[in-house]
């Protein structure tokens, strides 16, 4: 019986926040990490927080719990104007428009010791999507690159729980997902 989950569920915003210190721009870490191949053409359906949604309403209701699009909450990352840009182009623009407002962001974070993550949360069967400060006794301090992680609490692991960890995006990642799921579809038409 799954109590709560708590997620890093996106390669592409875990390389961004695994990489952003007051150092650099987000802007220069969204170009970054779409040369590398880590967000969607378009990375405002990274940011979004649509795709990890989606993700979260899967992992509620493989829990037990009969969640719909309209019951998770999302606290966005990036301001309005930035969603709402005409263009990819035209976004990257907002991006520079906004830079102090995610200069902000990382300079508060960093000034108390944290680190920022996009985490996914199901507690008491309502589901959440929050920028977060995390420190160094959360297990989502250490993530590095483009890992995801998924923390479970259950009855059977109250005290300590449940942590799945590896790559979230890429090509390899991308492409054995992709097989994994030819390899299901194959097996149930067989």
């Amino acid at each position: 019986q799954v109590s709560s989950i708590r997620a890093v569920i996106s390669g592409s915003l875990s390389y961004i926040f695994n990489n952003y210190d007051p150092s650099k721009s987000f802007k220069q870490l969204i170009i970054e990490a779409r040369e590398k191949g880590y967000t969607e053409p378009d990375p405002r359906d990274d940011l979004s927080g649509q795709d990890i949604k989606r993700k979260i309403i899967i992992l509620s209701r493989v829990a037990g719990y009969q969640i719909e699009s309209e019951d998770v909450s999302i606290e966005p990352i990036l301001p309005q104007a930035c969603l709402d840009a005409e263009s990819i182009d035209a976004f990257f623009v907002e991006l520079d428009n906004h830079d102090a407002h995610f200069r902000a962001m990382i300079e508060d974070a960093h000034s108390k010791g944290a680190k920022l993550r996009y985490v996914a949360s199901l507690n008491d069967g309502k589901a959440s999507i929050n920028l977060v400060k995390v420190t160094q006794e959360s297990p989502f301090y250490n993530l590095a690159s483009t890992d995801n992680m998924i923390v479970f609490h259950t009855a059977r692991y109250k005290e300590r729980p449940l942590v799945v960890q590896g790559p979230g995006a890429g090509a390899d990642v991308t492409a054995a997902g992709v097989f994994a799921e030819i390899i299901q579809l194959g097996n149930a038409v067989a």
